[in-house]
């Protein structure tokens, strides 16, 4: 048993450790940026990224309110968050809290609040991309994004175009938004979180607390 519990540690915790910091073998990191031209032509609507985390270890999730030309930084290793839509005058202010950390019951709360309320309309996740194959010139991407249409049931998203720049900011080329690479097909159901994605460190650290008790007990 307690040979099992120190397997399991040490599984989850290099699993943790997998999913925090591997770079595959012949790629790079690189900055992956997401930004909206033309929030201001819909003032009676605000538009909200989630879940976003920025951390390369534990998860942070947010929620995140965009604006017209704020460049939104995503760090891709859980996957892009999802848009969406809600008409202000139909948002209560204790709802959601802007750029605070969500965990535990309140993560569940807030991942509720996106999927289960009516009055809120997704678009779908965006592709988020951090990893590049090594030869590529570039060290960030910006995908910049306008709104076809919002209405009580529907959010259309619109890339207009790609920017690629090197380390030093100097942009390499611009690309068509209307390539292959586009926002992926999701429901509001299943843009919520994986919780068991998301707490593989938890679970790493709650085996190896586990594996300390069973081991002073000995």
């Amino acid at each position: 048993m307690k040979s099992l519990i120190f397997k399991l540690a040490i599984l989850l915790a290099y699993s943790g450790i997998i999913f925090s910091d591997e770079v595959i073998e012949g790629t790079k990191n690189i900055s992956y940026n997401i930004e909206f031209t033309d929030i201001d032509s819909y003032p009676g609507y605000i538009f909200i990224a989630f879940p976003v985390n920025n951390s390369r270890g534990v998860p942070q999730i947010q929620a995140v309110k965009l604006e017209q030309n704020n460049t939104l930084h995503l760090v891709c290793r859980y996957g892009g968050p999802v848009i969406y839509a809600i008409k202000k005058d139909l948002l209560i202010p204790d709802d959601i809290k802007f750029g605070v950390v969500y965990t535990g019951d309140e993560l569940k709360k807030i991942d509720s609040f996106f999927t289960k309320n009516k009055n809120i309309v997704s678009s779908g996740k965006v592709y988020c991309l951090s990893q590049v194959d090594k030869s590529e010139p570039y060290a960030s991407i910006t995908d910049y994004y306008s709104i076809e249409s919002v209405s009580s049931d529907t959010l259309k998203l619109k890339r207009d175009k790609i920017i690629r720049k090197d380390e030093d900011g100097k942009v390499i080329d611009e690309l068509k938004g209307d390539i292959k690479r586009d926002l992926l097909n999701c429901s509001k159901k299943s843009s919520s979180i994986n919780y068991v994605y998301y707490s593989l460190p938890l679970l790493a650290l709650i085996a190896f607390v586990v594996f300390i008790i069973v081991r002073k007990k000995k």
